[in-house]
Parts: structure tokens; C-alpha cells; sequence
């Protein structure tokens, strides 16, 4: 709470590689860490990796690869159940071949359960969640379009299946549950000719019920539910020099409650948001 530095841990040695290294991290119930991303080696090529560490100390409890050795599997997203369970989600690549969307479910003790391809065609996964019911929710791109899908707690397809196309240009980045079970989804549109921060509220069944552009250039990249709205942050660029980051109070019709800039002097973004219990952010 104070802002002190727990621990600090590197995983492995430096790799020239920009598919490898830790993607995205979760935390379990218990307190413990999971980080989830890829690994590269001379028998296997990438497989996507996750490591549980300790909660306290950051020693590695358990660390698991998933994949094959005829393909190449990275996973860009991770969701934790409050059980433990985990979701992998992102790409897989197969000899020279497309990215194609994929997604695998391991037990709280690291044990493979399932992989899947959310759709069919090319494209990767960009965000995940675990849903009560043990169904998964899946963010994902496509070409110029978003993708926002569900698979059964099997890991079948079934459920939502929503092509995000509304607005030319759409790629997503991001999304959080919405008060009625739907979704907020966030990300960029170049259909004002540069990319514009976008969010749109997708319901239950997969139909948009608001989409918000944004007036400057910029991308929204990360949001969290925050009261009964969302805190959406990401990059803006107005004058064509550094990047500056931003963050925002969305109300649940959209509308901007506050924003504020967090320029640092430099190339600035918000790529991840978590909000605490007193509401801090």
C-alpha cells in the first residue's frame, strides 16, 4: 500500500526475440502471481509459458509450458478464476503459415485441461476473462476488425460470437464487464483518417449499444469497472511529438466523468489499469 518494492524478479536472460517474455499477470485469491507470456528453445521453438510465484517472497512455485513442437503458441492475455484455474490466450502459428486466435485452460495446479481456436481465420487474442460459470470471454483482432467471442467451460465454442465492425478500422485492445453482464470494449479507430481513442458498451447478446470516438489522435489500450462505470487510460499524440498518457472515468452511458494527463516528459501509455478497494487507482 505504501508503494515499497516487494520483490523484483528477472525469469530468464535477455532475448533479442520480441515474442518472448512475460505478456500479461494475474493474481490468484491466495495472493500469488501469475505471469503469462512465451518461451523460446531449440527443440520446441516458442511455447507459451505461465509461472506461478510466491505471493511474499517471488520465489517460482511452478512453471508450465504449453504448446507443440510443430507450431509456435504465445500467450498476449491471461484470466485467473477465483478457484485457481487459468486461461492462455493469444496465437499460434504454424510453420510459415497466419497467426490463427487460440486459447488453452489449465487446473490451479498447472495442469493442462484444453486448447482451442476461437475462430476460424487469422488473428490473436488481446485480453481474456473467466466467468463464474467457468465459461471464458475472449478479446481478439482480425484483420481490421475486432473479434469478441466465448467458449464454454469445455472450451468449445458457444455463446457470443460478435464481429466488431461497426466503425471502419476498428482494432480493440482491451475489455471489462459491464453492470448488465455485458461488455466495454476499448481500443482505436482510424476512420477519421489517424487512430481515435474508441470505447463501445457490447450487451449480453452481442449487440452495440453506444460507441464513444474520441477527438484527438490517440488509442485507448486498457480499462477497468469503476463504480458503475469504467476507468478507460491509454495514449494521445494532439501535436505530433511524444506520446502522452491518459486516464479517464467513463459513466455507464459512455460519457466522460474526469480525465486527467500523466505525462512523464517523455513517450507515455497506459497499458494496464487495476483499481483498489478505497478507489484508488
Amino acid at each position: 500500500r505504501a508503494g515499497g518494492t516487494v520483490y523484483n524478479k528477472t525469469l530468464a536472460s535477455p532475448q533479442t526475440d520480441p515474442s518472448v517474455g512475460a505478456w500479461a499477470v494475474g493474481l490468484r485469491e491466495d495472493g500469488d502471481v501469475l505471469a503469462a507470456g512465451a518461451v523460446r528453445s531449440a527443440q520446441v521453438g516458442l511455447n507459451a509459458q505461465v509461472i506461478r510465484l510466491s505471493a511474499t517472497t517471488g520465489t517460482v512455485l511452478w512453471s508450465k509450458q504449453v504448446g507443440t513442437q510443430t507450431a509456435d503458441e504465445v500467450a498476449r492475455a491471461l484470466a485467473v478464476q477465483p478457484g485457481g484455474a487459468v486461461v492462455l490466450a493469444g496465437w499460434k502459428k504454424v510453420g510459415a503459415g497466419q497467426r490463427k486466435p487460440w486459447a488453452a485452460r489449465l487446473t490451479a495446479a498447472g495442469t493442462f485441461v484444453w486448447e482451442a481456436t476461437p475462430w476460424t481465420g487469422d488473428g490473436e487474442i488481446v485480453d481474456a476473462h473467466l466467468m463464474t460459470s467457468g465459461a471464458t470471454a475472449l478479446l481478439g483482432q482480425s484483420g481490421i476488425t475486432g473479434r469478441l467471442v466465448s467458449l464454454k467451460p469445455d472450451g468449445k465454442q458457444g455463446g457470443l460470437s460478435v464481429t466488431l465492425k461497426r466503425i471502419t478500422g476498428w482494432t480493440p485492445w482491451a475489455f471489462a464487464a459491464a453492470p448488465d453482464n455485458g461488455w466495454l470494449v476499448v481500443g482505436e479507430t482510424t476512420e477519421a483518417k489517424s487512430p481515435r481513442p474508441m470505447w463501445a458498451q457490447i450487451d449480453a447478446k452481442g449487440m452495440t449499444r453506444w460507441t464513444r470516438v474520441g477527438k484527438v489522435r490517440g488509442a485507448a489500450r486498457s480499462v477497468t469497472t469503476h463504480g458503475k462505470g469504467w476507468l478507460v487510460g491509454g495514449e494521445t499524440n494532439p501535436s505530433g511529438g511524444n506520446d502522452d498518457a491518459w486516464l479517464t472515468a467513463v459513466d455507464g452511458h459512455g460519457n466522460r466523468q474526469w480525465q486527467r494527463s500523466l505525462d512523464g516528459g517523455a513517450a507515455d501509455s497506459v497499458r494496464g489499469l487495476a483499481g483498489s478497494a478505497d478507489g484508488d487507482v
